[in-house]
């Protein structure tokens, strides 16, 4: 690999050229809070829905069965699949056609 020489003030100080990076040398510690977007993210599985715990950290909610309905966990618990025992028609908005 050649070395490229860089002009003083073009790059930070504590700034390291890409080239120079190995990929183990980026461990999770080092990735900054928030830095990862959507497209950086490990696949999931079909289905499945990211949801928030009780620290504040991302956490996979597991895909229900055909019929089953989110139901909340309440405040600090995840959001799982329920089977819905009974949904009176008074509370639920419809739209479209029944």
């Amino acid at each position: 690999m050649a070395l490229t020489k860089v002009k003083a003030g073009v790059m930070a100080t504590d700034s390291v050229a890409t080239a120079s990076v190995v990929n183990a040398n980026i461990t999770t510690a080092k990735i900054a809070d928030n830095a990862v977007t959507l497209a950086k993210m490990a696949g999931g599985t079909a289905g499945n829905l990211i949801a928030y715990n009780g620290s504040g950290d991302p956490a996979a909610v597991a895909t229900g069965s055909a019929g089953q309905v989110l139901t909340s966990g309440g405040s600090g618990n995840a959001p799982t699949f329920q089977t819905a025992s009974s949904i009176s028609t008074s509370k639920v908005f419809f739209m479209g056609q029944l």
